[in-house]
């Protein structure tokens, strides 16, 4: 029994954004270590109770960023994009995508009013700071992973 190709078409996208996704958190984590710990004051357990709560549900459903970031290009600036347009599309798609999920995060920790105020606002700065290099990682990713893909078909065929 073989899969058919468009549940393959689906895994690989999936898959790549997904990636791109974990590789933009990494890039950008140790911002992020900062500003909770150091300038929000919040404690390690509280950290990792948020990096937690926020991780598992964005990296499973980082699929809907990387449809977010695609539809948000084509709205905003249709198939002609340069790079200063992709980043504007790719920054407000992970502010769309990952700010109500960072909010709840904290939200479920329990910490103050005032320290989410202060991690809220400097993650949105954080995004718009870094938000561009997501879709440069996302570009990258989905060109090098179709690449191998293909690769791989020619040599076993």
């Amino acid at each position: 029994m073989t899969i058919p190709s468009r549940f393959k078409r689906v895994g690989r996208m999936v898959t790549t954004d997904t990636i791109a996704l974990i590789l933009f958190s990494i890039c950008t984590g140790a911002t992020t270590l900062f500003y909770e710990v150091v300038v929000a004051d919040i404690n390690i357990e509280q950290w990792l109770g948020i990096r937690l709560l926020f991780g598992i549900p964005r990296f499973a459903l980082a699929r809907l960023c990387g449809k977010l970031t695609d539809w948000i290009r084509l709205q905003l600036f249709g198939i002609s994009q340069n790079r200063f347009q992709k980043a504007i599309a790719d920054t407000t798609a992970l502010c769309l995508y990952s700010i109500p999920l960072y909010i709840m995060s904290v939200l479920i920790i329990g910490i103050s009013v005032q320290q989410i105020k202060i991690m809220s606002i400097i993650y949105f700065a954080d995004i718009i700071i870094f938000g561009w290099s997501y879709g440069m990682i996302l570009d990258w990713i989905r060109t090098r992973f179709i690449t191998y893909i293909t690769t791989c078909k020619e040599q076993t065929t």
